[in-house]
């Protein structure tokens, strides 16, 4: 039976602190209750990469401009261009989201800003998050920074979006969740990690 004290040990032997191990043991042990070791695999190498290891459960924008163009080399073509939204994380959000994402409105870059383990990003997924659980995620999108909802509605989003591209590979499983192939091979390695622990018995 995979409980609290299995997840607490698997974690730790993935590299999570133990301090946000013991915070995520239980949370897992409920939400991946009945995922195959595949399944499991390609939601921990995605979150262990997007939150970094359970570190952060907001997205950071507070960016220099040299790093935003690396982060978004199509929309950002200089470090000039990139100048004005310099750790402005609000601005910055508000401009590279803006009318994607079922981001209609104004402010949504900023209001649905990547947040949970998964780093949920934009209305549309934070209204297929609502539907799919039932937390009013709309009114109150910081729920996700509560472990037991951001985890849980980690978990079901991306059962539902991410989990059917499983066979086309890690880079397709990226894509569901990020939108792109940033980290992709820190999201590879953490995902062969993930299934080697869970497949280890000794």
């Amino acid at each position: 039976m995979r409980d609290a004290l299995y997840w607490l040990v698997k974690l730790k032997e993935l590299g999570v602190r133990t301090r946000e191990a013991e915070v995520w043991a239980p949370i897992l042990a409920h939400a991946l209750a009945d995922w195959s070791d595949e399944e499991i695999a390609h939601f921990l190498g995605q979150v262990l990469h997007e939150c970094v290891k359970f570190q952060y459960l907001e997205e950071n924008l507070r960016y220099s401009a040299s790093r935003i163009v690396q982060v978004w080399p199509s929309r950002f073509r200089s470090v000039a261009e990139a100048q004005p939204f310099a750790n402005k994380p609000e601005a910055l959000a508000n401009h590279v989201y803006s009318g994607r994402m079922g981001n209609t409105q104004p402010g949504d870059g900023w209001l649905f800003r990547g947040r949970g383990p998964i780093m949920l990003t934009g209305r549309e997924n934070y209204t297929l998050a609502e539907q799919l659980t039932g937390a009013p995620l709309l009114l109150l999108p910081e729920l996700m920074l509560e472990p037991a909802v951001g985890g849980l509605v980690s978990a079901i989003w991306f059962k539902k979006r991410a989990a059917p591209k499983i066979p086309e590979g890690v880079g397709a499983v990226s894509v569901a969740v990020n939108g792109g192939s940033v980290g992709l091979p820190d999201r590879q390695k953490l995902t062969t990690a993930a299934l080697a622990a869970l497949t280890r018995t000794a």
